[in-house]
């Protein structure tokens, strides 16, 4: 999307984060009504415009792996996380993408 953010697929992100939880987290972008219809389980939801404000919550030792509906707000966070010295990717295609991906695999 924005040439310089790592995106990863799906099927990629859900690898890493079974295989490495203490190394990659996943970042919920998306709003509490849209977490509440549809949400991955493990994820941490903060809101876009709620993350200025909550980004001490995030351990910087860790990769985020972040995602909002269709992968645009994440973006967005992802390139503010990165001026704060965090190392993320966002998930391309969103929670639309995963929920293609693997049906109803969710909470």
């Amino acid at each position: 999307m924005w040439g310089d953010i790592p995106e990863v697929t799906p099927g990629e992100a859900r690898e890493l984060v079974e295989r490495e939880k203490e190394n990659y987290g996943l970042l919920d972008v998306r709003t509490p009504e849209e977490w509440a219809r549809y949400r991955i389980q493990g994820a941490l939801l903060i809101p876009l415009h709620e993350l200025p404000a909550r980004v001490d919550e995030l351990d910087k030792r860790r990769e985020w792996i972040v995602l909002c509906k269709a992968g645009v707000r994440s973006v967005y966070a992802c390139a503010y996380l990165r001026q704060l010295g965090f190392r993320v990717r966002n998930l391309r295609g969103g929670i639309l993408a995963w929920w293609e991906t693997f049906g109803g695999e969710a909470e």
